[in-house]
């Protein structure tokens, strides 16, 4: 497929719920780089620790379940080659919303490793880490009904919310930071060094999908 050029998380990074990011300041959407991958587990999203609704920001980091560590060697090129079921949804969900299809898959990428069971311990599930709470909130938006389980949904909530974190950040690096760290957070603290790494990696691995056919 050639390159259509339109337009997280790290284990262990701070992270604060989906939830305040309608509080958030208008200001605006974010893993470390390819050898360094998030964990996640298969648990039930009720099984995951509970983070503060409120700030949008989200990760892959442990949780209370068994960890399974994602392979740190499979660059993105050879996992596009495979065809991963979840590869055009989240493409199809990118287009919708005015997304670059690289940066979504990049996203991905750095969020869950293409796993569309992923969960992190602040509950974010799916292909695009989504927080349940996040994913209602754009259902709303969207006025349909979305389940963050299912990979379609889930990058349509997320599509759905980098959409506006851009609209309300200075640029696309920005609004990867605060989809990874929280836009409140981001308001208050700044920029944390694993949201920049985090913004850092998915920049670099959508300008790496911008020259090849994937």
């Amino acid at each position: 497929m050639a390159l259509s050029v339109a337009g997280a998380a790290v284990a262990g990074h701070t992270m604060a719920d989906q939830a305040e990011a309608d509080e958030a300041p208008a200001s605006m959407l974010g893993e470390p780089t390819l050898e360094v991958l998030p964990e996640t587990t298969r648990a039930p999203a009720d099984d995951a620790d509970g983070a503060d609704a409120d700030d949008g920001g989200h990760g892959a980091g442990g949780s209370d379940g068994e960890l399974e560590p994602l392979d740190e060697d499979v660059p993105i090129e050879a996992a596009l080659v495979d065809g991963p079921s979840v590869v055009q949804p989240i493409v199809a969900a990118a287009e919708r919303k005015d997304i670059e299809p690289e940066l979504a898959l990049s996203l991905a990428w750095h969020e869950s490793r293409f796993d569309a069971d992923a969960q992190s311990v602040a509950g974010a599930v799916g292909v695009m880490q989504v927080m349940p709470e996040t994913a209602e909130r754009m259902a709303d938006e969207l006025d349909e009904s979305i389940d963050p389980w299912d990979p379609a949904d889930n990058a349509l909530a997320a599509s759905a919310y980098l959409t506006r974190m851009i609209d309300e950040h200075d640029n696309v690096e920005n609004a990867l930071i605060a989809y990874n760290q929280g836009p409140v957070a981001l308001a208050e603290d700044g920029a944390y060094p694993e949201a920049q790494e985090f913004a850092d990696n998915v920049l670099e691995t959508r300008d790496r999908l911008r020259e090849v056919d994937w």
